[in-house]
């Protein structure tokens, strides 16, 4: 897009068209002009804060009307330098925060209606007063937004029984490029009616479309848990135990997370209120959770008698059951730390990998030896959901290190890492997404087909390149 009228022009319209409340600028537009990591800052003519559909719909229509392009902005807590805008002020940023309405809470059909603003422990909250369930759940929750979350196709550590976002999405309504509506949010568990459209916008990044409400699928409250502990010795123990705890548990068991030692070093030393409930540290260890609706199932018993079998058999070194509800919490603190150390505790290379159950072990073993030898001075460290093979695998260099003047030796972790990614059938991007960050590693991972036909689904639905440009397909 080219710009056709003054900066004055704009900001006056968008004043005009949202009043006092929705519209943002000089030093106060900061807070949304810099990531989460705070790695990436990005600037901007204005921070729009539209209140309704109508509202963002309008406010679409005057910037293509003047030629200025728009940068959609949920919670603001990407990893991949997706929710700030670029580094000249081309356009405008606009924030949903202000959308944030909880439209109906359907508790016989099991669904929900919000607008994309909405904080998800904010939904979280609303759903349990009505007996209630909305499970995915990950350490930004405080902040995260429901439309950011569709349109990264959010994964979190309840995955592995629910699925990611796009498995709870029954219906969206989404603002077009060009202004237009499209609408449908009968939330029905079965719609065949034409192409299942809203699943072009899920993990789109605000690149098609502004998500402006969203339907969603809820479900029972799970009122008995049970949630442990482990010290592992090795991945294949771990991968192991796995396998045997989904085996007996089935569809209870609803998390399973993996962290090595240096990623719980990092948590209780940056992040307060972190501790290890156990004597040692081990290599690994991994959290699980088992949880049913049914208020007369008890899984105690069973549990302890699989974790006795693991420990003989040698597959587990120690373990600790929480006994409350204050010591889950404590355990679950220890893991949801993790990502807040990991930006405290040194310059982190992060990856966010996905590979098969089965290639995990020989893959952790690849990747560390691979960064080693690019930059011998850093340390892996992970956590992530190993139900699911979700890994967020971090080379962690010493907090010293200055990122601009070692920008190539970071390129040099990056590619050898994802060479050996690509050894093992892996992705880069398992529920991250691509942003500003990935969007050469987008272009090197797949064929030129598939390329093409994101391509042309950009150009077919946004022409002008008005939303969010340099996000997914990098600038036209």
């Amino acid at each position: 897009m080219t710009f056709a009228v003054e900066k004055t022009d704009i900001v006056a319209r968008v004043q005009a068209l949202l009043g006092p409340k929705g519209a943002t600028l000089g030093p106060e537009m900061e807070r949304y002009l810099v990531d989460w990591r705070g790695t990436q800052r990005g600037d901007a003519l204005l921070v729009a804060r539209p209140a309704t559909t109508d509202e963002v719909a309008a406010l679409v229509r005057v910037c293509n009307e003047l030629g200025y392009t728009i940068h959609v902005q949920g919670g603001n807590t990407s990893l991949c330098q997706g929710s700030v805008p670029g580094a000249t002020a081309t356009g405008i940023l606009l924030s949903t925060e202000r959308m944030n309405k909880i439209i109906e809470i359907d508790t016989v059909s099991n669904t929900l209606a919000v607008q994309c603003g909405v904080v998800l422990s904010t939904l979280h909250d609303a759903v349990a007063k009505e007996g209630r369930k909305f499970p995915l759940s990950l350490g930004a929750e405080g902040t995260a937004q429901i439309g950011g979350l569709v349109a990264t196709n959010a994964g979190g550590v309840a995955a592995l029984r629910y699925g990611s976002m796009r498995q709870m999405v029954l219906g969206l309504e989404v603002v077009l490029p060009d202004g237009s509506v499209v609408r449908r949010m009968a939330a029905l568990q079965k719609d065949n009616r034409g192409l299942d459209w809203k699943q072009l916008f899920i993990g789109s990044e605000g690149t098609l479309g502004i998500i402006t409400e969203v339907a969603l699928k809820l479900y029972p409250q799970t009122h008995k848990r049970v949630t442990a502990l482990l010290a592992i010795p090795n991945i294949d123990s771990a991968s192991t135990c796995f396998m045997q705890l989904n085996e007996r548990f089935d569809t209870a068991l609803s998390a399973c997370e993996l962290m090595n030692r240096s990623q719980i070093e990092l948590a209780i030393a940056h992040v307060s209120g972190t501790k290890w409930p156990m004597a040692d540290l081990p290599a690994y260890s991994l959290l699980f959770e088992l949880s049913d609706s049914n208020s007369e199932r008890d899984f105690t018993e069973e549990s302890e008698r699989s974790l006795v079998s693991m420990i003989e058999s040698g597959l587990v070194a120690d373990a600790v059951i929480a006994q409350n509800g204050r010591e889950v919490d404590d355990l679950w603190h220890l893991r949801h730390a993790c990502p807040e150390a990991n930006k405290l505790g040194g310059c982190a290379i992060m990856f966010d990998v996905s590979v098969r159950l089965s290639r995990l072990s020989s893959f952790l073993e690849d990747a560390e030896s691979a960064a080693s030898g690019a930059a011998p001075q850093g340390r892996a460290v992970f956590m992530g959901h190993l139900g699911d093979g979700n890994v967020h695998w971090n080379w962690m260099l010493p907090p010293e290190t200055n990122q601009a003047t070692e920008m190539p030796m970071i390129k040099s972790v990056r590619d050898a890492v994802n060479a050996v990614l690509v050894k093992h059938d892996g992705s880069f991007s398992a529920e991250h997404g691509i942003g500003r960050k990935h969007v050469g590693d987008l272009e090197a991972s797949l064929p030129e087909a598939e390329m093409n036909l994101m391509r042309g689904l950009k150009n077919a639905l946004d022409p002008h390149n008005l939303l969010s440009p340099g996000i997914i397909l990098g600038s036209r």
